[in-house]
């Protein structure tokens, strides 16, 4: 039985490389898909589960913490904004700075093999 689920069951950690190669490959392209790809990532990360795993890697690395921070110092500069309406596009447009360093952050790491993929299709 569990063997049928496993073979059903989506593998996470490779939609998660190909949505970085599909992030790798846009990022010269097109802002579109810069805008997509990130919601995808954020999307797959929620679906894959494992919260206790992964807040516990986000405890365990400060350095993370910092970078989503840094999203939150944009949230607390809407108190001082003159257009809510600007600010709150300025959010919408810095979301990733909140999404991707969660998401790459607490997923497993990459191996070399998908390092050097990813690179490729950068350059490519």
């Amino acid at each position: 039985m569990t063997s049928l689920l496993k073979r059903y069951t989506p593998a996470y950690s490779q939609i998660y490389v190909g949505l970085l190669m599909a992030m790798a490959a846009s990022l010269p392209l097109s802002k579109a898909l810069m805008s997509i790809v990130p919601g995808f990532l954020f999307l797959n990360w929620l679906i894959e589960g494992q919260f206790r795993i992964k807040f516990r890697r986000l405890k365990e690395r400060k350095s993370l913490i910092l970078l989503i921070s840094v999203f939150f110092v944009y949230l607390i500069g809407l108190l001082w904004t003159n257009s809510m309406e600007w600010g709150m596009l300025d959010v919408k447009i810095q979301l990733p700075l909140l999404i991707l360093p969660l998401v790459i952050g607490t997923s497993a790491g990459l191996n070399l093999n998908q390092v050097q993929k990813n690179i490729y299709v950068f350059r490519s």
